[in-house]
């Protein structure tokens, strides 16, 4: 699995603006609202640059449920599929069992067939699609949640 983590320590003003809510329950709101709009965020960068074959690796990437524990709250933004840390974080060229149907490989591991990936003894890059996304993300991080923050209290005073 691959899954990442981002840092949102020192947003001073969101703490300003949760302490003005009068209710935990309110502040538990707004908390979710700004994780579930970080993550999205995150997930369509994730998904804009992870490189396409056929498509699966792109659209597998998916947020998880909003966890708490005291006063730490954590989504994950992630993918089950098995080769997602190789397109991640690269890999030593190999030989891949399999055949070709159309221009579609598929993986057999009892194939006599296969392709060789990368140039024999090298190593293939990473493409550090989750990697760059979320650092991106937590820069964006102050001003979404600065956004998200006024939204959500301008809702509240009307």
């Amino acid at each position: 699995m691959l899954r990442a983590r981002m840092n949102i320590k020192g947003l001073k003003n969101f703490q300003r603006e949760l302490q003005k809510l009068e209710k935990e329950a309110e502040r538990e709101e707004l908390i979710r609202e700004c994780l579930i709009e970080i993550a999205k965020r995150a997930i369509r960068k994730v998904r804009k640059r992870t490189p396409v074959n056929t498509g699966k690796l792109r659209s597998d990437w998916k947020i998880g449920d909003i966890k708490k524990s005291g006063d730490t709250y954590d989504v994950d933004i992630f993918t089950d599929n098995e080769y997602a840390p190789f397109v991640e974080n690269g890999f030593r060229a190999h030989f891949v069992p399999g055949y070709w149907e159309g221009k579609q490989f598929v993986y057999d591991k009892n194939a006599k067939t296969g392709m060789q990936v990368g140039k024999p003894g090298s190593w293939v890059s990473g493409k550090f699609m989750l990697r760059i996304s979320t650092k991106e993300v937590e820069q964006e991080m102050p001003r979404i949640i600065e956004h998200r923050t006024k939204k959500f209290l301008e809702s509240r005073l009307k």
